[in-house]
This record gives structure tokens, sequence and C-alpha cells, in this order.
């Protein structure tokens, strides 16, 4: 199975967009909560980032020459990208039982780690994100379940105000580890979005030779 982009760059992109700050006033429908939740005005600046950068990155890598080196670059740098993100994941959840939701430690930190990763992702991810997929199997069902389980336990142990964060990262870490075995396991193919690209490169290729053919018909 393949699908647009991979489930770990979609969700780490949520994860930095993720509401990460803390106030003393708890929703008033909330039970148990005793900080509330809301976004910080630094996410304006990564989403402006990804945009911006995405685009460009965009343009550069969408209409390479497919060649079976092509997918060696991309390859390479989308799993600096996965162990990257894989252990931004397991700090950000590792500060949510060292610190408490007001904390400044834990949001400075956690905010320099998104920027880390919103840079990083968009420069050296979105090649392949544009270009290359992997054939997802079975193995997406042992990955959903211990990802549950796994945030299930958090809940059990952790403070209700970070349930949201819990899930997210632990997303980002399971379907991290998945895309990396498979990755290197299987290898990656063209992904839907490059295919689309390269036929349509190729219609107009087509076109313009039709083009030059008739037009040197009404010359002669």
């Amino acid at each position: 199975m393949q699908y647009l982009a991979p489930f770990f760059y979609f969700f780490s992109n949520v994860a930095v967009l993720a509401p990460n700050t803390y106030t003393p006033s708890p929703p008033k429908t909330a039970v148990g909560y005793e900080f509330g939740q809301t976004f910080s005005y630094y996410q304006l600046v990564f989403l402006a980032i990804m945009v911006s950068m995405g685009i460009t990155r965009c343009l550069m890598t969408i209409e390479k020459e497919d060649t079976p080196e092509r997918r060696v670059r991309p390859k390479r740098h989308m799993t600096f990208c996965l162990v990257f993100g894989i252990g931004c994941a397991v700090v950000q959840l590792a500060m949510l039982f060292w610190f408490e939701p007001p904390s400044q430690i834990r949001y400075t930190i956690s905010t320099l780690l998104e920027f880390l990763q919103v840079l990083v992702f968009t420069w050296f991810g979105m090649e392949y994100c544009m270009t290359c997929s992997v054939e997802y199997n079975w193995l997406i069902i042992p990955t959903i379940i211990t990802c549950s389980l796994t945030y299930y336990g958090f809940k059990r142990i952790g403070r209700v105000e970070y349930y949201s964060l819990y899930l997210i990262w632990n997303m980002c870490i399971f379907s991290g580890l998945l895309e990396l075995w498979l990755m290197w396991r299987n290898g990656v193919v063209n992904s839907f979005i490059y295919d689309i690209s390269m036929d349509n490169i190729r219609n107009s290729d087509e076109d313009d030779d039709e083009r030059r053919i008739n037009c040197s018909k009404f010359d002669f």
C-alpha cells in the first residue's frame, strides 16, 4: 500500500503545530485539568517556514529525472530525518514526565526541538516526501496496536493535560520506526505525486513533439 505522504512526516507536522503552551486557567468543562492548553505564537513561524521552504524544496525536486540513483539521496536524507525525529519525540515524551505543564524549561526545550524539526524535515525530508514512498504492509497493524497500548499506559500514569501530546509523540515514534524499517528492508519506490508529475512532463513533451512535427510538415 502506498500513501500520498509518509505517516511519520504527517504526524511530525501535527506534533509541531499542536498546542504546547499551558495557562493557569483550565477549561470549565474539563474534568481533572489544573492547566489550560493553548497555541504559541512561535507556531505561526513554524507554519510559515513549512509553507515557504516546503514550496521551494518541492519545486527543486519534483521534476528530477527518474533514475535508479535518484532515490539514493532522498532515502539517505529521510533516514537522517527519521532518526532525528524519533530522538526528538523520545525527549519530548521524557520531558512530559520530568516537568509540570507550566514549566518554562520544558517549553523552551520543546520549542527549540520543534524549530529544529521544522528546518530538518522541510529541507531534507521534503525531497523524499515529494518523490519517494515505501510499500506499507501488514506491519501497520502491530504498529497501531503497540502504539495504542503504549498510549494507554501513558494515560494511566501521566497527567491529563498531556494526553494529546502523549498520543501525537507516540504516533511519531512508532510511525517513524515503521518507516525506517520498511525503507531499509524493502527499499523505496516512486511516490504517487512524483509519478503524476512525470506523467504530466511526458505528456507535455509528447505534445511539444507533435507540434514540432506538424510545423515541419506545414513548412515543407
